[in-house]
């Protein structure tokens, strides 16, 4: 039998893995979301990507 814990990120208290509120101070838990994180670094990347193409295109995002 595993016991595995998690660490709420907002207080850092450990509780069972399993959990809907956090022990300590009663957030809610979400499990398989993703961090806000992750979800910047791809927009910086989707934008990288877009100003490379452009610039190597000679284009603009919008032509008008």
């Amino acid at each position: 039998m595993d016991n595995k814990t998690i660490s709420c990120p907002f207080c850092f208290t450990q509780s069972p893995h399993g959990v809907r509120i956090c022990k300590g101070c009663h957030a809610k838990v979400a499990y398989g979301e993703s961090p806000v994180s992750v979800a910047f670094l791809f927009q910086f990347v989707a934008l990288a990507l877009a100003w490379l193409v452009f610039s190597l295109t000679g284009s603009t995002p919008v032509s008008v």
